[in-house]
């Protein structure tokens, strides 16, 4: 079986604790971060993409974190996570000292870790889920299915080996949310295949050449851009009414509250574009 030797951007994957090689058994994973751990990372930051993480409280259901995959800067603005841009006086000072080796590349977020309380918590994951973020049982899982799209060998080792499940489609599909000023939302929605495992009827050139453009999203500078990137580019659809959402992934109640809040005029995310990401309080002026 031929694979292309992809790197996986999603950072290590870790198989079940009782794996078992040629005779040696593996160190069990460390846990998880979810609800109960303090410093659970807000954000993982590989390569090629940033991903944002929130927690939610246990229901029961199995969901230990909320993950939204490649975020751009208009998804950091509406999230609330501001960062300081690459023009700030320490990227100013180390890009002019002569004993730096290079030019400094330095992105400071505000917020590294989970919020401390719970019910702030469980509002940022809501805010999460409004931009097409996915409920996941952990933050593994999640890494695991990423290798899988991207043909990670030791992913696909491990899925070969019958040591992990093969990522379902809706664990695979591609979603992006944008929330333009006008009203309604805008939803693309693409299946990502695995040709390798039996899905050969399924498999669209067409559609992995859509989303090997997806890194034109980081150009938008607001909601209104996103929403005509993805309507252009992605084969979005727009609704005026959340209720009429079509989606194998998103759930019409984790978009109603938003818009519920917006109608009345409870949230500003309309107006705000990449100046809302600034630390610098002229900004705000």
């Amino acid at each position: 079986m031929h694979r292309r030797p992809v790197a996986h951007p999603g950072g290590p994957t870790h198989p079940p604790a009782s794996t078992i090689r040629c005779g040696n058994a593996r160190a069990p994973p460390p846990p998880d971060p979810d609800h109960t751990s303090p410093n659970a990372p807000r954000f993982e930051i590989v390569t090629t993409h940033i991903h944002v993480f929130g927690y939610p409280t246990d229901q029961g259901d199995g969901v230990n974190v909320v993950a939204l995959e490649d975020v751009s800067a208009i998804d950091l603005a509406f999230l609330s996570l501001p960062y300081e841009p690459l023009n700030n006086s320490i990227w100013q000072a180390s890009h002019k000292d002569p004993f730096y080796s290079r030019p400094a590349v330095y992105l400071r977020f505000s917020d590294p870790v989970r919020l401390p309380d719970q019910d702030a918590e469980n509002e940022f994951c809501r805010r999460l889920l409004r931009l097409g973020a996915r409920r996941w049982e952990s933050l593994d899982r999640f890494r695991f299915v990423l290798g899988a799209i991207n043909y990670d060998d030791l992913v696909i080792d491990e899925i070969e080996g019958g040591f992990a499940s093969v990522p379902t489609s809706e664990e695979r599909r591609w979603v992006s949310v944008a929330w333009p000023a006008g009203g309604g939302v805008c939803i693309a929605e693409i299946p990502r295949r695995l040709p390798d495992f039996g899905e050969h009827e399924e498999f669209s050139a067409r559609e992995n050449l859509i989303l090997e453009r997806r890194s034109i999203l980081r150009m938008a500078r607001n909601m209104d851009e996103k929403a005509s990137m993805l309507l252009e580019t992605f084969e979005g659809r727009m609704y005026e009414n959340v209720d009429e959402v079509d989606s194998r992934v998103i759930r019409i109640s984790d978009l109603k509250e938003f818009q519920k809040s917006s109608e009345a005029g409870e949230d500003l995310v309309h107006q705000t574009g990449l100046g809302a990401l600034s630390l610098d309080d002229s900004s705000e002026k």
